[in-house]
């Protein structure tokens, strides 16, 4: 996690800031995975990857209606 803060922070690019997101989830901090996926869209806001990191994060939330709406944009 330490290297992709570092390399994230060098050069923001959205498949590294979702790929945090996934790795933050994994560790049981759903915040900050939020957060880290929010900022991989805010950078390329089709990035399949950061899309599919925001259906699991939804669905990990039990919000339903969020990883449908995330699920729709990545199969547009």
């Amino acid at each position: 996690l330490a290297r992709i803060e570092t390399v994230s922070a060098a050069k923001p690019d959205a498949a590294l800031f979702a790929a945090r997101g996934a790795l933050e989830r994994a560790l049981g901090n759903i915040a900050a995975a939020k957060t880290s996926v929010r900022r991989a869209l805010s950078l390329d806001a089709r990035s399949s990857l950061a899309l599919a990191e925001a259906v699991e994060i939804a669905l990990a939330e039990k919000d339903y209606p969020g990883a449908l709406e995330h699920a729709r944009r990545l199969l547009k």
